[in-house]
């Protein structure tokens, strides 16, 4: 009968075991302490760096604000700061801001500070005496900069104590005088040491007038003026700084006449603390991920090594059992051994941490600090890491039956004197031990090779101010010729020489007779270490000294040689391991000649024919094709056979991708799809074998509809190019013709393609076989867009007034799309204005921003708005009282666009042929806005707004000369119908007409637009009064309709009746 095993017992049992283990138990607490110790010291570095930050913000004030040059986003990017952050605004804030006590305007400069044979680089600020209580520093010796000193630009400087310090180590620096840059200054103060802000060590500054900083070292911007570093401002007490702030980013940006982006930022204690404390708390959340994952190795490493530790006492657990212990005591015992392994290493990880973060608290600047909570949760941490992974090698053990483990012991051992003789399983995990240990050990030796070479060849050297700071042996104030130099040691003046570079320069010490005898320490370039030098130096005494030059040590020498080509390999290794399955890729490169084609087996494109309107007729070709696949007895009962290829033709967005789409997803066969640009690669051949392995996969999955879309960036005229060219393109079509219909044929293929430039396509691809039907796809007509209308406003709210049949008679000569964005536009400004449903106004509005573009700025001047008015005026008036010309619609002097003005026609639904009187009208149309302005502001006030205006009519004169043979020069065709120049086709195409015959046809164009325009300025000026009243109404109210318009003008003139065909929607 099984008994319960007291607690003491297996607690015995299992320290007595990690006993009889010792090195086997410290190398598996060495990831708990690494772990454990890893948390507490990066915490508290990370806490440290913390509150060293918050320290140092906490000197600045809190109610004292920043002003500096450049906003964030330029801060971010590294942009060069502006420099439009004047001292005038620092005036203003003074005067103009209520919420603020004193104003500090500050200009930092970094200079080289010299006295005697010292110097030091230092950041030199020029200020004014508000600087003293703005920035709460303190004077130890001497006074501050004063507002006399201001006034005179004096040459006096105020320097930090480290300063000091590097100067004068030994006397006093009050009277004294240094030079910076090439300017003498008298010290006459001393600061009280202030620390350190952002990294910058405050005590080393140096101060001066602010007026001297500008006349003497920084100068004026030409643009500017005095341009500043940034502003210190005082708020008046800590609860006025937000407001301070909002009145100094009001004045600025009034200042500087800023409409989007500012090009200064204010900045508080209250930001910065907030800043910081992000970037830190970050920072110490990262250090702390990091010891995390330390610990959770360590975890790992106890399951591994508890895992072989069941496997190793096999026999023991058996016998264990068999001789009453129950699994539950078994269960204990190896969760005791991961709790004692975790726990004891997480004190000693514990203790090495605290340890770690005291050295550093005591070693640097960073007060770290880690507290009970973090170390106690810590501890915690490690003890459930252990318990957590003791889990599965614990159950384990308890799971052995206690027959068949010690027989599998002795199976596996082949018997007990054998297992004393063969080499156990504990060296093998010992392996596997070593290696985590030197997966962590690597990278930690060579960060510490790294640092002990850089501080064994000085790189750290000088940390701290512990001892007077000379300045360095190779500094030197001025260079020397070679020449001199010699000269110099002939007359016995140098009394030092160092020499560098393996004998290239030299830093010498001589007397200088201009300067009182004072010894200098100057820079000669030599021309080698000439053995006839040294015996120069020797003869005469002088005492020289040879430093090697300084070489990099070899090991970084060799990380650097290394870094790059190693980070390249990798880099490339791992695109070729993530870019293997992509197309192209290293893994498959021979996948360039594969098609790009998208195949569905049955489309899914969420688009059926009832969602395409407007293209009856196209529609119904298409259908065919549908049907012929779903029921081909049908035709072929009667011996018809489908057509192999239809090509959808028409103007941009009328429809014919969505055609295609439309097929795709009612015809429930394979369906591929792709561009006509996706054949076309930089490698030639590729676009050919795209199109063999496209039609490849189409035939296996026969029969198929294939679809391309703008098929002319493949399909264009052959022989086209400049020398008949035989480019990748070309090779591309020949093979796209083989396979449409060559010798083999395609049974069971159907191509779809779709373009707006048939007139470039090449005549072979177009011929019967090929493609067979060409669909026109043109722009529907009223019934077509009432359709389209239908489907679009599905989804969307309208007025119970507002009906389609107005929309649709609105918008003569949209396509589908363009009434998909009118809808669209509609819906947008109706949630714009917050209304609930789209009215007629956002209709009307869509349409007119459609056509013509955003609405712009009403005008406010009034010459300019007259002058508009009588220009729109002119076109409509002559609209309304020509009879041959389209109605007006709508007469506005809001800009749109480009236009400053507007003046809409309606143009006839159902006329598709213009005679030659209605040319003359629209020629009189457009020429009424420059007769309109001749008629009343004179022949010298005529404006550029008519250049648009003449443009057309010049092009609508010619055509009528050239084209439709409307001139005296009879019905002949003077010029080719294509206007464009197709590349290789009609870049040398000669022209078909004379020299004379050409001036023949300048002169009727100018003869017809000279008649049509006096005809234009007559009826302007018969009807001027009229005109003068529409002017007036048009400036009132800005807009005018047709209808208003015309009835106007009925008071003064008889409106002749317009020949309108009114189209019937049933």
């Amino acid at each position: 009968m099984t008994r319960r095993m007291p607690p003491t017992e297996t607690v015995r049992m299992a320290l007595t075991t990690l006993r009889s283990n010792r090195l086997r138990s410290l190398l598996t607490m060495v990831g708990i302490v690494i772990g454990n110790a890893s948390v507490i010291t990066l915490v508290g570095v990370g806490r440290g760096a913390q509150g060293l930050a918050e320290e140092q913000l906490s000197n600045l004030g809190a109610n004292v604000l920043f002003v500096v040059p450049g906003n964030n986003d330029t801060r971010r990017r590294g942009v060069a700061f502006p420099r439009t952050l004047v001292l005038k605004d620092a005036e203003a804030i003074a005067e103009q801001v209520p919420s603020v006590s004193r104003v500090a305007p500050q200009i930092t400069s970094s200079q080289v500070v010299q006295t005697g044979a010292r110097s030091a680089t230092s950041s030199i600020s020029g200020v004014t005496p508000e600087f003293l209580p703005v920035r709460s520093f303190e004077v130890a010796r001497g006074r501050f900069i004063t507002a006399e000193d201001n006034k005179a630009a004096r040459n006096v400087v105020a320097i930090g104590p480290d300063l000091r310090l590097k100067l004068f180590p030994t006397g006093n620096a009050l009277g004294q005088q240094i030079r910076i840059g090439s300017q003498a200054f008298e010290v006459v103060g001393v600061m009280a040491p202030k620390g350190a802000v952002f990294g910058s060590n405050q005590d080393e500054n140096a101060y001066i007038p602010l007026s001297t900083m500008v006349t003497r070292l920084t100068g004026r911007d030409p643009t500017y003026g005095i341009s500043l570093s940034f502003i210190s401002v005082e708020a008046r007490d800590e609860a006025s700084t937000g407001a301070a702030k909002f009145q100094i980013t009001n004045l600025l940006r009034q200042r500087h006449r800023i409409l989007r982006d500012d090009d200064f930022a204010v900045r508080s204690q209250k930001d910065a603390l907030s800043i910081v404390g992000t970037i830190t708390g970050g920072l110490t959340l990262m250090l702390a991920a990091i010891g995390g994952i330390s610990l959770l190795v360590g975890g790992i490493g106890i399951m591994n090594i508890m895992l072989v530790s069941v496997s190793e006492r096999t026999e023991e657990i058996g016998l264990r059992k068999a001789l009453g212990a129950r699994s539950s005591d078994v269960l204990q015992q190896f969760l005791v051994e991961s709790l004692v392994l975790s726990s004891l290493g997480g004190a000693i990880g514990t203790a090495a941490g605290l340890g770690t973060v005291a050295l550093v608290a005591a070693a640097t600047p960073l007060p770290a600090t880690i507290g009970t909570g973090m170390v106690l949760i810590t501890v915690g941490l490690s003890g459930s890491i252990g318990l957590f992974f003791g889990v599965v090698p614990a159950r384990r053990a308890a799971r052995l039956d206690p027959i068949v483990a010690p027989q599998k012991s002795l199976n596996d051992a082949s018997g007990a004197v054998q297992l004393l003789y063969s080499r156990p399983s504990f060296l093998r995990i010992m392996n596997q031990r070593w290696r985590l240990l030197v997966l962590w050990l690597l990278p930690i030796a060579v960060v510490l090779l790294i640092g002990w070479q850089v501080v064994s060849n000085g790189g750290v050297n000088g940390v701290g101010p512990s001892g007077p700071t000379v300045a360095p042996r190779n500094a030197a104030v001025a260079r020397m010729s070679y020449g001199r130099f010699l000269d110099y040691v002939e007359a016995g003046r140098v009394t030092a020489v160092d020499i560098y570079d393996g004998g290239r320069n030299a830093v010498v010490e001589a007397v200088d007779p201009d300067l009182d005898n004072r010894v200098q320490r100057l820079r000669v370039d030599l021309p080698g270490l000439a053995p006839e030098l040294i015996n120069t130096l020797k003869s005469e005494g002088i005492s020289f000294d040879i430093h090697p030059p300084r070489t990099a040590p070899p090991a970084l020498g060799l990380l650097g040689n290394l870094l790059f080509p190693l980070l390249l390999i990798g880099s490339l290794i791992f695109l070729a391991r993530r870019n293997s399955g992509m197309p192209g890729g290293p893994g498959q490169a021979m996948q360039f000649g594969k098609s790009k084609a998208r195949f569905m087996m049955e489309a899914e494109t969420g688009v059926m024919f009832d969602d395409v309107a407007g293209v009856n007729e196209a529609k119904q070709e298409l259908e065919e094709v549908v049907t012929f696949l779903k029921q081909p007895e049908r035709f072929t009962s009667v011996g018809a056979q489908i057509p192999r290829g239809m090509l959808l033709v028409g103007p941009p967005g009328t429809g014919k991708t969505l055609l295609a789409k439309a097929i795709a997803g009612e015809a429930g066969v394979p369906f591929f799809s792709l561009s006509g640009s996706e054949f076309v690669e930089m490698f030639v051949g590729v676009g050919a074998s795209r199109v063999r392995d496209l039609f490849k996969k189409a035939k296996e999955n026969s029969p198929c509809l294939i679809f391309i879309d703008e098929i002319d960036a493949v399909g264009r005229q052959r022989g086209a190019g400049i020398g008949g060219g035989n480019d990748e393109r070309e090779q591309t079509l020949n093979q796209l013709l083989t396979e449409m219909d060559g010798f083999e044929g395609n049974s069971g293929i159907i191509i779809i393609a779709a373009t707006n430039r048939p007139d470039v396509l090449d005549s072979a691809l177009m011929r019967p076989g090929r493609f067979d039907r060409q669909v026109t796809v043109d722009a529907p007509d009223i019934k077509g867009r009432l359709s389209i209308l239908e489907v679009h406003c599905r989804n969307k709210k309208l007025k119970e007034e507002l009906s389609l049949e107005s929309i649709a008679r609105r918008t003569p000569g949209f396509t589908g799309a363009d009434l998909a964005n009118l809808m669209n536009e509609a819906a947008i400004l109706t949630a714009r204005r917050r209304k609930e449903a789209i009215g007629l106004s956002e209709i009307d509005d869509a349409v007119d921003r459609i056509i013509a573009g955003m609405e712009g700025r009403p005008l406010t001047d009034g010459r300019s708005k007259r002058l508009i008015a009588y220009h729109e005026v002119g076109h409509a008036l002559i609209g309304t009282l020509v009879k041959d010309h389209d109605p007006v619609q709508k007469v506005t002097l809001i800009p749109r666009g480009q236009a400053q003005g507007l003046t809409w026609f309606s143009p006839d639904e159902e006329q598709s042929l213009v005679t030659r009187a209605q040319l003359k009208a629209r020629i009189m149309g457009a020429l009424g806005g420059r007769a309109a302005e001749d008629v009343v502001f004179g022949h010298q006030e005529v404006t550029t707004g008519a250049g648009g205006d003449i443009q057309q009519v010049a092009s609508m004169a010619r055509q009528m000369v050239t084209r439709f043979g409307m001139s005296d020069l009879g019905p002949v065709a003077l010029e080719g119908g294509n206007q464009e120049v197709f590349l290789g086709r009609d870049l040398m195409t000669r022209s078909d007409v004379s020299d004379s015959i050409s001036r023949q046809i300048d002169e009727q164009v100018r003869a017809m637009v000279k008649h049509c325009y006096e005809e234009t300025v007559s009826i302007v000026s018969a009807h001027r009064q009229a005109m003068d009243s529409l002017v007036e109404t048009l400036i009132e109210k800005e807009t005018m309709d047709g209808d208003e318009f015309r009835a106007m003008v009925g008071e003064f003139a008889t409106v002749p009746d317009k020949d309108r065909s009114t189209p019937i929607l049933n």
